[in-house]
């Protein structure tokens, strides 16, 4: 009896000893990379419990997977790809490195240059993150004009997104403002919202934020115009664009923003708006820089802080994937560095231009365009502090002064700036942002590509904002995807994960915006988009906006007089 007990604990140890060193024998847990016992051997354990081993039939200790498809431009499985083999993969290294530890040879592992480094995150893209369902569960729809509608759902996936979809063809315009109508400038989305409600002729329904921005220097990330007026030209890596055409429509692709100045037959490019960073060629400066170049501004070390720290997401928020910016030395450095950067335009030659009056005065001034040859009147030739003139430039000529010694008031140039390549249609307005999420319907986001490798970038769940257009180009789809909240039980989107809830959406193309903390989005003045228990309370450099053409008046019909009968 005691010599069949101890056969039967035996062979329940060989079981449970097999189970365990056969290689893929179970899956992985998905939380803790743990390995788990196949559902066979645990089957295969209960009926050990009434007959031996001897009689026990062979036991089938693997579990088939289904193989995983790699995609282009960073191989991202799709949403009916498994995502199980990944973790198992992850577990079976991790037993294996703790193996190899233990027999004593983890020393030679380490000679294995090469491969370690193939594997670095610089090297390689970010693993593939795992994708959730994204499917509508359920939708509050509201219209907010002819063509427009709001809509607010709540995912199967714990996803809190807010869609407005407005018909481009119909009395709808997609426009951008910039914060506080400065290079610099930041502001609330629903700030920024009612500023432009106030501009602008039409009636502004809809409002998200737009463009990433440098942190302290506090300007856009990539080439900018707005209504025509360039903000910002220096591009960053490859990044996508949005642009925006006189007929309404909207396109994405990847361009450059270029400048020339034309005087005596000779072209001189323009190496930067609004900021001269590491150039010395020409710089030139619109209204949107301020009054004059330079502008002397002198602020304390902690002003400098303080303004900093509160651009960031305020504690009540409720945005965990934020961390604030508390490197105080490294944001005054880095102030300092700008500081200099303007500094160094009061020695610089400068000359001021304003747009030639027409030869018929009843014509108005033409305002500042992209794509048309500006004519200019040169008003001032002078170094130190020198004014902006409305609606007109000042060219800092830095080194290229020399070109310039003949140059004085009276004289006429021209300027242009294009975009390259050159459109089809002429561009309105253009903003810059990463990665494209959606080419020709195909979701499949190009972060690779365009040089975004962080890997909370690509697969943490934020806040997200994304826009896209339908096939034909005349729909416009804006998206804001909530962050994640534990109280409401919601999560937020990795960029695949964006990029597939964009296709569902209708997009046949798609770009990312700024997203964590900088997601905002605005209706009739309203911020829908909570970031926490709170709104957002992250100021941003610009916006984009939906608004509500009003129709032309009708033409006043002539009533003829009654003629004078002769009675």
């Amino acid at each position: 009896m005691t010599a069949h007990i101890g056969s039967r604990l035996a062979a329940l140890l060989t079981l449970l000893i097999l189970a365990m060193a056969v290689p893929g024998g179970g899956e992985v847990c998905a939380e803790t990379q743990q390995p788990l016992l196949a559902v066979d051997t645990l089957n295969a354990l209960v009926r050990h419990a009434d007959f031996s081993f001897a009689s026990a039939g062979p036991i089938s200790t693997t579990i088939p997977i289904p193989p995983i498809q790699e995609r282009r431009g960073g191989g991202i499985p799709t949403a009916q790809k498994s995502t199980k083999r990944k973790g198992s993969a992850k577990g079976t290294t991790q037993k294996r490195k703790k193996s190899l530890k233990g027999k004593g040879t983890s020393r030679q592992k380490k000679k294995y240059g090469p491969k370690r480094k193939r594997r670095s995150a610089a090297a390689t893209p970010p693993a593939a993150p795992k994708l959730r369902s994204v499917a509508a569960d359920s939708v509050v729809t509201e219209q907010l004009a002819d063509g427009v509608t709001y809509q607010w759902m709540r995912t199967s996936g714990g996803h809190i997104a807010h869609v407005v979809k407005a018909a481009l063809h119909a009395n709808a315009r997609l426009r951008t403002v910039k914060a506080h109508e400065r290079f610099d400038g930041l502001q609330k989305v629903s700030d920024i919202f009612e500023m432009a409600d106030s501009l602008l002729e039409d009636t502004v329904v809809a409002a998200t934020n737009a463009s990433f921005w440098k942190a302290t220097y506090n300007s856009p990330i990539g080439a900018t115009i707005t209504n025509g007026e360039v903000i910002e030209t220096a591009g960053y890596k490859a990044w996508s664009s949005l642009l925006m055409y006189d007929d309404g429509t909207v396109g994405f692709e990847r361009v450059q923003l270029r400048g020339t100045l034309l005087w005596k037959y000779r072209q001189t490019p323009i190496g930067a708006v609004n900021a001269r960073g590491g150039e010395d060629g020409l710089v030139a400066y619109n209204r949107f820089y301020g009054d004059s170049i330079p502008r002397g501004s002198r602020k304390t070390d902690s002003a400098i802080i303080a303004e900093v720290l509160a651009n960031q997401v305020a504690a009540e928020s409720g945005d965990e994937t934020e961390t604030p910016l508390i490197d105080t030395a490294g944001i005054i450095a880095t102030w300092r560095a700008a500081k200099l950067r303007e500094d160094r335009e009061h020695p610089m030659l400068k000359i001021a231009l304003q747009p030639l009056k027409p030869r018929r005065k009843r014509n108005p001034i033409p305002p500042p365009s992209v794509g048309d040859t500006m004519r200019l009147q040169v008003v001032a030739v002078d170094t130190g502090a020198v004014e902006i003139p409305d609606n007109g430039f000042v060219i800092s000529l830095g080194l290229a002064a020399e070109y310039f010694t003949t140059i004085q008031e009276g004289d006429t140039v021209k300027l242009i700036f294009q975009v390259w390549p050159a459109p089809q249609k002429k561009v309105r307005d253009l903003l810059t942002g990463t990665p494209r999420l959606v080419r020709d319907g195909v979701a499949d986001p190009e972060y690779e590509t365009e040089g975004s490798k962080a890997v909370r970038f690509v697969q943490g769940l934020l806040a997200r904002t994304a826009v896209g257009t339908t096939r034909n180009g005349d729909t416009l789809i804006l998206v804001a995807i909530n962050s994640g909240s534990k109280d409401a039980g919601t999560i937020g989107m990795n960029l695949s994960e964006l990029a597939r809830f964009m296709v569902e959406q209708g997009a046949y193309q798609a770009m990312n915006f700024d997203g964590g903390g900088s997601t905002s989005m605005v209706i009739d003045g309203e911020t829908v988009s909570r970031q926490g228990s709170k709104p957002s309370s992250r100021r941003v450099s610009n916006a984009l906006v939906v608004v509500k053409i009003k129709p032309p008046p009708a033409p006043k019909k002539k009533v003829r007089e009654a003629q004078p009968t002769g009675e």
